[in-house]
């Protein structure tokens, strides 16, 4: 045995940073075993441990200290002082893994230091003591919560915890923060897995190289796709350009089956298919390659990296895919003459830039993979972001245009009168523009609006058979949109109780949103940049939701709009929310026995083949949660107390367990304005809805129970008439971070996810998952609630 002293600490703790005094060492005593140390494997042992216990905080850009555990490139990599998230004016530098370096050194150069061990230390003792690593996992093991309770009173000692402390700063980290080691603020690894990562570190932390070699099939289906994509005519170029503008942010996966696919990205390269790919590296997919590179090339390579389902984005290409893409782009008849540019002007006018593409084609090609476009939205290349998210409304339907009523398809004229005014404002720099921008693409856009209604207004009236109802098993028509703050969920099928609004989207709208939030953002951009993007995105919202209203009867639009609008000044109104000049009233027949917006659902999904949800529920499981399908606050006090994103895992007994999501939706008067959400919030009117299987990426709180239960957590939530009540109601059904149950809890909820969903599913991000009696009091709007005392 090899007994290793790894870890100075004090034992004290401080609310501010002042300079730390020269700490008391606190040393950790670790038997290594020679024997071990020589054969730990970091993909067999170290990567399975570091996949479930780590990456649920460091797998993307908003990582503590930019540290990304998911891959061995992102371990080498390091960590970082610089925040890619928080308010700069300034356009910061690109610290994209794969791309913005290719070795250690060039992340050194962008200031990224080592977290693993000094490569000249020598002895595991050495290894041990220069690695940050291990002392954030030891020092969690000296410091171990407790099993039981919130952790307040820690927390509060140290809930400003800096980023990324380097192993020379260590000793001051620790003495400031003494609870802040790894796993943060849970229960930790059990013994067996720290010995793991130990003896491993020790050994000086060797890494396998990743494995991206292909199989004999995923080769085959490579080389035919980038055969596809680089053909040499303008024609071939256009639309190989157009498909990876579309594509670079997906998970591509080859092959069809039950199991989980290898998934692969596409890049650009300087070099053809069949030679080493020579990655062209540029902030935004649609920038320009460079006046050096002669000629761009579509490639596709391996991810070696483990999935986090909130930014994977499944997309196929199989040998279905490439036949449907060769009928829509190939075998149409039409011409392009010259390729399209690069710029930042032309980069605004993506409708404009590909116009030789006819509209009917890139509608249905958006529509064929509907799913993953809305959800490009949400999940596109950022992490999070409460400011864009706070334009949308905590739940809602999404429904589209049938191709042969949309304007933009049907009439050139059209399109070609209406392409300059449909600019996005995406490379705003400065405080100024953001002002003259806005102002510019608004009026441009009221006469767009204009322009849709004149057209629209000598149509027939809009029927059931303008909304896409799809026509192919793999079409998904009708989405459902759960924000959750800062975050939110798309989900195919229609979810919960009919909510009070929704989007009705044609190409125009459809294309600029991508546009808008996918291609052309730029999560290193400045602050203004950020801001032109939600203050445009709201106009995009407004639009669809001016769409949706089409669909309604004439006589009942202005009550909805005003419903939607509730407190926004007149002024704001006519400048930025016109009611539209509705010509025509709706062809749809409803019955006036019920809500239009409920009705509407009910018809269409009689007329459609699309499950309710991906999530299957079992038909003797529905008594046991049908009473919390939807439950309002002005029904229940509890509602306004409960998280927003909740995992529950209901065990029967002889059968199969059942999983679900209670989704807290937070009530609004308006979602007009960019700052003061709190003051738009009508929390009397939160809504509670539980739904089959897991939606959200980032969990709240966890529950496991058995389905007697259920009916035990209703009665005790029915008594909830205060937070402290609420807190007791946690401690008793659900399951805390600090808690033994945390980590195989997480671990089932995770086994399920991929079991059922293996190509959509991946691991959960736990940044967001509740941490003391505070934390969930800053989630709480209070209001007086109804008396439930004969419940």
């Amino acid at each position: 045995m090899l007994s290793v002293l790894g870890l100075w600490l004090s034992g004290c703790s401080s609310d501010n940073l002042p300079p730390a005094p020269v700490p008391k060492p606190i040393k950790l005593v670790v038997d290594l075993e020679p024997e071990r140390l020589e054969t730990v494997s970091y993909t067999g042992d170290v990567k399975p441990i570091l996949d479930a216990r780590c990456i649920s905080c460091h797998a993307c850009y908003d990582a503590p200290g930019q540290l990304k555990l998911n891959s061995a490139a992102g371990i080498r990599r390091g960590a970082s002082k610089a925040r890619v998230y928080g308010v700069d004016l300034s356009t910061r530098p690109t610290t994209r893994l794969y791309e913005d370096a290719v070795n250690e050194e060039g992340w050194r150069d962008l200031g990224f230091f080592r977290v693993l061990c000094d490569p000249d230390a020598v002895t595991p003792e050495e290894r041990l003591d220069s690695s940050v690593l291990y002392q954030m996992l030891a020092m969690a093991r000296l410091r171990r919560l407790p099993e039981q309770g919130l952790l307040d009173g820690i927390v509060r000692d140290s809930h400003d915890v800096p980023q990324a402390p380097t192993i020379e700063e260590f000793p001051a980290y620790a003495h400031n923060f003494p609870h802040a080691g790894m796993p943060f603020y849970t229960y930790g690894l059990e013994e067996e897995e720290f010995l793991t990562l130990a003896h491993w570190i020790g050994a000086g932390a060797p890494i396998d190289d990743e494995d991206v070699s292909l199989t004999p099939l995923q080769q085959e289906r490579v080389d035919a796709w980038e055969a596809l994509l680089n053909g040499d005519s303008i024609k071939d170029r256009t639309i190989a350009r157009y498909l990876y503008e579309h594509w670079f942010a997906a998970s591509l996966y080859l092959e069809e089956g039950e199991g989980r696919p290898d998934f692969f990205s596409i890049v650009r390269s300087r070099t053809p298919p069949g030679e080493p790919v020579d990655r062209i590296v540029t902030r935004r997919p649609n920038d320009g390659p460079g006046s050096e590179v002669k000629r761009v090339y579509y490639r596709l390579l391996k991810r070696p990296d483990t999935i986090m389902r909130k930014n994977h984005l499944p997309y196929a290409l199989t040998p279905a895919k490439m036949e449907r893409i060769k009928e829509l782009f190939w075998e149409s008849k039409y011409a392009v003459p010259t390729l399209p540019k690069y710029g930042s002007d032309v980069a605004q006018r993506p409708l404009e830039l590909f116009s030789a593409i006819p509209e009917s084609v890139r509608y249905q090609f958006l529509l064929d993979d509907s799913f993953y476009y809305i959800q490009s939205y949400i999940r596109g290349p950022v992490c999070r972001g409460q400011v864009a998210l706070s334009v949308i409304w905590d739940h809602f339907f999404v429904y589209f245009l049938d191709p042969s009523a949309d304007p933009a398809s049907n009439d050139p004229e059209f399109a070609a009168r209406t392409r300059e005014q449909l600019r996005i404002p995406s490379h705003v720099k400065k405080i100024r523009d953001i002002f003259v921008e806005f102002g510019y693409v608004k009026k441009g856009l009221k006469g767009y609006w204009e322009e849709r209604d004149a057209y629209f207004n000598k149509q027939p009236a809009l029927g059931l058979d303008q909304i896409w109802k799809g026509g192919r098993e793999t079409d998904i028509p009708f989405m459902t949109v759960f924000r959750h703050f800062d975050t939110a969920t798309v989900e195919p099928g229609l979810l919960g109780e009919t909510p009070s609004y929704g989007w009705f989207v044609d190409y125009d709208l459809f294309e600029r949103i991508y546009y808008l939030l996918v291609v052309n953002f730029d999560v290193f951009g400045p602050a203004t940049h950020q801001v032109a993007t939600r203050q445009y995105f709201d106009l995009l919202r407004f639009e669809g939701e001016m769409n949706y209203l089409r669909l309604f009867p004439a006589d009942q639009r202005q009550a909805i709009y005003d419903h939607w609008y509730d407190g926004v000044s007149k002024g704001k109104k006519k400048d930025t929310y016109p009611f539209p000049e509705f010509g025509v009233d709706t062809d749809i027949v409803f019955s006036g026995k019920k809500d239009v917006q409920d009705e509407l659902r009910d018809l269409l999904m009689d007329l459609s083949a699309l499950p309710q949800s991906r999530h299957p529920q079992s038909v003797d499981a529905q008594p046991l949660v049908r009473s919390y399908r939807q439950v309002n606050q002005d029904q229940r006090n509890y509602v306004q107390f409960f998280p927003e994103v909740t995992f529950v895992r209901i065990e029967r007994k002889g059968k199969e367990d059942e999983v679900y999501t209670f989704l807290r939706n937070k009530a609004h008067q308006n979602i007009a304005y960019l700052f003061g959400e709190d003051k738009k919030r009508v929390p009397q009117k939160d809504s509670l809805v539980m739904v089959p299987g897991l939606v959200g990426d980032y969990p709240n709180f966890m529950m496991v129970l058995n389905e007697d239960e259920l009916d035990s957590l209703r009665e005790t939530m029915n008594k909830v008439d205060s937070m402290d009540r609420m807190f007791d109601a946690w401690l008793s059904h659900g399951i805390l971070r600090n808690s033994p149950e945390f980590w195989p809890a997480l671990d089932a909820f995770t086994e399920w996810e991929l079991k059922n969903h293996p190509i959509q599913g991946g691991r959960f991000d736990l940044k967001h998952y509740y941490l003391t009696r505070m934390l969930m009091l800053e989630q709480a709007d209070l209001v007086p609630g109804p008396d439930l005392s004969g419940f």
